[in-house]
């Protein structure tokens, strides 16, 4: 929906309270910042995916929606630290927030929020590039935040993972493996999500690298075994 539907949107409906934009690819930051100038009292907003939406748009939600209390950002990889201060600044009742695949999202992020958003109780930061350590530290100075960020971070949607060994290996540790049931891998390929089929292609691809760089490929040596054995056929 471009800006002007939003626009419209917004003008008739300035009492709305629960708006979901989920993965509306032509919602861009103008159209979140049409919203943001008529809906002052939303409350849940959701922008799932809408991928074009940038900083400039967190910036709007920040000065026009004060009241909002819960905002999905889910796989907006085009927003960053910049955009989420103005985000904490401005809507300080916040309680949940998503920034799952949000890339250019830092542990800098982390300190705004904390600062700004009191009242924050769930934090959404899967595949986004904060650290573990500062993850820690935020989850001890705020006991009652829950931080979901159970899957390797990355560099970006699709990009390098990083901590992968390191964090994998505590999330491992911190399950108890005792008394479940095997699983097959018919069952794990049945229930794969768009998530863990890019992390199983990235690893696949990373075995496949590995494996080339451990058997030198000696081509010499190649074309003697081609050479021997077409002079054979040839006999």
């Amino acid at each position: 929906m471009p800006a002007t539907g939003m626009n419209e949107l917004g003008f008739h409906s300035p009492n709305l309270k629960l708006l979901s934009l989920s993965h509306c690819l032509t919602i861009d930051s103008e159209s979140v910042a049409s919203v943001a100038r008529f809906c002052h009292g939303l409350e849940e907003l959701d922008l799932t995916m809408c991928s074009d939406v940038e900083n400039g748009g967190l910036a709007a939600i920040g000065h026009g929606l004060p009241s909002l209390r819960r905002l999905v950002l889910y796989g907006l990889d085009t927003i960053g630290d910049e955009g989420v201060g103005h985000l904490a600044e401005g809507c300080r009742l916040l309680e949940e927030l998503d920034l799952s695949y949000c890339g250019g999202v830092t542990d800098a992020s982390l300190e705004l929020l904390v600062r700004h958003c009191s009242m924050l109780k769930h934090l959404g930061l899967e595949a986004c590039a904060t650290s573990l350590e500062k993850r820690a530290q935020i989850q001890q100075a705020c006991p009652g935040l829950e931080i979901v960020a159970q899957v390797p971070a990355f560099s970006g949607p699709y990009g390098s993972m990083m901590d992968w060994d390191q964090e994998s290996e505590i999330v491992a540790a911190e399950i108890d493996w005792s008394g479940l049931p095997p699983v097959s891998y018919t069952h794990l390929r049945a229930h794969e999500t768009p998530e863990h089929l890019v992390c199983r292609l990235l690893l696949e691809k990373k075995k496949i690298i590995t494996y080339n760089h451990k058997i030198p490929h000696n081509k010499s040596k190649t074309n003697r075994i081609l050479l021997n054995i077409n002079e054979k056929s040839n006999t």
